[in-house]
């Protein structure tokens, strides 16, 4: 009995990086609290890593129904093909849509309904997409042809330097839209420079 913990141990790994830059971290995972393991597992291993989760300033969730009814996004980005609706009531009514137009007549009466938006795809300059969760957690995050086509370009002749590249590739992309954010920022954009900056304490 005393080895039965050790048998049901799985090991795991999680990957991530530091943008020492920009002054954030980004964990490849939709889940806080493995994010926030990650965190304390550098905390553990620097001494001191004075990070903290994202307190965006406005409703995420009023400003992605407002980017659906209004259909003005931050400049570079478009609205993807996936979303979930919300009714704010208990126990209200929740939609799902994927492969769907979210311009569509029928999405604008949801809307319209009282539903919320607490997931939205988006695409950022034809180049990557991903969807935004209300609590500002990006998943399903994808690299498309225009911005992959680049790893066809370089000659690699092993896995880890492959695995090199496509880092490069996709750290790249994300500063690239963080700073284009940053370029673009205006008080009712807030919430996507929140999206990806550590607030400094």
């Amino acid at each position: 009995t005393e080895l039965l913990p050790r048998a049901l141990a799985r090991p795991s790994r999680l990957a991530g990086y530091l943008d020492i830059a920009q002054g954030w971290v980004v964990v490849d995972t939709s889940s806080r609290k493995a994010a926030e393991g990650f965190v304390s597992a550098l905390r553990n291993a620097l001494g001191s890593f004075p990070a903290t989760g994202l307190e965006p300033e406005e409703s995420p969730r009023a400003l992605m129904t407002e980017w659906m009814i209004e259909g003005k996004l931050p400049a570079g980005f478009a609205l993807g093909d996936e979303c979930e609706l919300k009714d704010p009531a208990d126990n209200g009514a929740i939609v799902r849509c994927r492969r769907q137009d979210l311009g569509a007549d029928e999405m604008r009466e949801h809307l319209s309904s009282g539903k919320q938006v607490t997931q939205l795809a988006l695409t950022f300059e034809e180049r990557m997409r991903f969807v935004l969760d209300e609590t500002l957690t990006v998943r399903k995050f994808k690299l498309l042809d225009i911005a992959v086509e680049q790893l066809d370009k370089g000659d690699r002749d092993s896995a880890k330097a492959e695995l090199d590249a496509r880092f490069v590739l996709m750290s790249g992309e994300v500063a690239v839209s963080y700073t284009h954010l940053r370029a673009h920022e205006t008080p009712e954009h807030l919430v996507c420079r929140l999206l990806l900056e550590k607030k400094k304490i």
